[in-house]
């Protein structure tokens, strides 16, 4: 929607923001804020607003992550990581800064950026993960349409679920664990096992079904 604001003051997470109806606000700060600068704009924006029995945090973000500036630039920014994301990332050529957590490319490839902005940028929506028989990954964590789900670090520490706020992982049955050698440990999913978390739902619509014989997963 194309608002009316007044960024009064960026800080590093979110900028203080006046809408034309006289509410404060935040906009989550991106590489595009950040190139405004303080002032009066009109600017196509969300509310991704946070409600808690205490009230609502309102909170908004420019629509488009990815976009175009004067250097012949196509920007593009995530705001979890995403293994499956960073290596097409790095096949387009695209180089990441770390202060602004943006990656940019050259813009003649602009159509296949828009492509990853559409399927790892699209709305997160709840999903049910059902793993059909015990699987396990050597020396490294085990993932799920490129997320990190559950991580082991040797062979008798256990593994740990990932608790990333975006994702948002509860483990409703079974669990992971670790085995394997001193050498050559593993991350272990347990036969059984049924999680539930958030994600971005045109990467599950594109790739849900590519391992169906390891898990099943299912919209909530």
């Amino acid at each position: 929607m194309l608002k009316n604001i007044t960024i009064n003051k960026i800080n590093r997470k979110y900028a203080k923001i006046t809408i034309s109806n006289g509410f404060e606000c935040k906009l989550i700060v991106d590489d595009a804020v950040k190139r405004l600068g303080t002032g009066t704009f009109d600017l196509d924006i969300k509310d991704v607003s946070i409600k808690t029995k205490y009230g609502t945090n309102c909170i908004y973000e420019l629509v488009s992550n990815g976009e175009i500036n004067e250097n012949n630039i196509v920007f593009l920014k995530s705001d979890y990581y995403n293994q499956n994301l960073v290596n097409e990332c790095h096949k387009l050529g695209g180089r990441y800064d770390s202060t602004t957590k943006v990656w940019d490319f050259p813009s003649y490839i602009e159509d296949k950026v828009e492509e990853l902005d559409y399927i790892y940028n699209s709305p997160l929506k709840p999903y049910q993960i059902t793993v059909n028989y015990k699987f396990y990954e050597y020396n490294q964590p085990i993932e799920i349409m490129g997320f990190t789900i559950a991580t082991a670090y040797d062979r008798d520490g256990g593994a740990k679920v990932n608790n990333d706020e975006m994702l948002r992982i509860s483990v409703l049955q079974g669990g992971f664990t670790s085995g394997g050698s001193h050498k050559n440990w593993k991350t272990v999913a347990k036969e059984g096992t049924i999680i539930r978390l958030y994600l971005p739902s045109k990467l599950v619509e594109e790739f849900g079904n590519f391992d169906d014989d390891v898990y099943k997963i299912e919209e909530v």
